[in-house]
C-alpha cells in the first residue's frame, strides 16, 4: 500500500518538473494528500494501541492491589512448588525498526535501516494447594533460567495471596526480586 503511494508521488513530483500544467499540479496535490491521510491513519491506530495497552494495565494493576489487601495469604516454598522452568529467547523487531518497515517499502532498505532485539525471558509453574485441590499460577520473568533459580534458592519462600471465592485468582510476592 506505502509502495503505491510513493510510486504515485514520485510520478507526480516528476510530472510536475517536466510540465508546468493545472493537471500535474492538482494530481501532486491528491498524492500528498492521500499520503498525508495514510500516515495520520498510521499514526492514530498506533495511539489506540498504546491506549488499549495502558488501560488493560491499569486495571490488571487495580485486580493485583485489590488481591494483595482483601485477599487470603499463604506462604508456599519456592523450591518445592516449582513444577517448571522454561526459558524463551525471542528475537522481535525494535519500536525503530517497526515503524520503519511501514514507510519503507524494499526489503533491501529496511534491512540496512533495522536491527533485532533480543528478549530473555522465563515462565516458571508454581503449584499450590487450598483445601486439598491442586491450583498452578506461571509468572513470566525477564531474567535467565540460572537467575531464577538463584533467586528461589537465596528467598526460599514467598507468599501467595489469592481470592477465597476463586482460588485460581491469585498473585504472587515477588518483590524480593525487585
Amino acid at each position: 500500500m506505502s509502495f503505491l503511494f510513493l510510486t504515485l508521488f514520485t510520478h507526480t513530483y516528476y510530472h510536475l518538473h517536466t510540465s508546468d500544467s493545472e493537471l500535474d499540479i492538482t494530481i501532486f496535490f491528491f498524492g500528498f494528500i492521500l499520503v498525508s491521510l495514510y500516515i495520520l491513519y498510521l499514526i492514530i491506530i498506533k495511539i489506540s494501541e498504546v491506549t488499549k495497552a495502558k488501560d488493560r494495565e491499569k486495571i490488571n494493576e487495580k485486580r493485583i492491589q485489590l488481591l494483595l489487601k482483601s485477599g487470603m495469604k499463604m506462604e508456599i516454598d519456592l523450591i518445592d512448588s516449582v513444577v517448571s522452568i522454561l526459558e524463551r529467547k525471542d528475537i522481535g523487531e525494535s519500536e525503530l525498526s517497526s515503524t520503519i518497515n511501514i514507510f519503507i517499502p524494499v526489503n533491501l532498505l529496511k534491512e540496512a535501516f533495522t536491527y533485532q532485539t533480543k528478549a530473555l525471558t522465563t515462565t516458571v509453574k508454581l503449584k499450590y494447594q487450598i483445601e486439598n485441590k491442586k491450583y498452578f499460577k506461571e509468572i513470566t520473568l525477564p531474567y535467565s533460567q540460572e537467575t531464577v533459580i538463584i533467586y528461589f534458592k537465596l528467598q526460599k519462600t514467598t507468599n501467595i495471596y489469592y481470592d477465597r471465592s476463586d482460588p485460581k485468582n491469585s498473585v504472587i510476592d515477588l518483590n524480593f526480586i525487585k
